[in-house]
C-alpha cells in the first residue's frame, strides 16, 4: 500500500502463505498475477466511484 493505494501484492509472503495452505507453488505462480490485476483493477474502480 503506498500514498496513491495499492502498489502490488507481496508476492513472497503470498507463495508462502499459499504454500502453508498447500497450493502448488506452480499453480501459484500462475495465478498471483492475475490475482494482483484484479487488486489493482478493483482498487481503481473504487477511487474513481469516491472521486464522482
Amino acid at each position: 500500500m503506498g500514498p496513491g493505494g495499492y502498489a502490488g501484492l507481496d508476492m513472497p509472503a503470498c507463495l508462502a502463505l499459499l504454500k502453508a495452505r498447500r497450493v502448488s507453488e506452480d499453480i501459484a505462480a500462475l495465478l498471483l498475477p492475475r490475482w494482483e490485476a484484479g487488486l489493482l483493477e478493483a482498487a481503481a474502480l473504487q477511487r474513481e466511484d469516491k472521486s464522482e
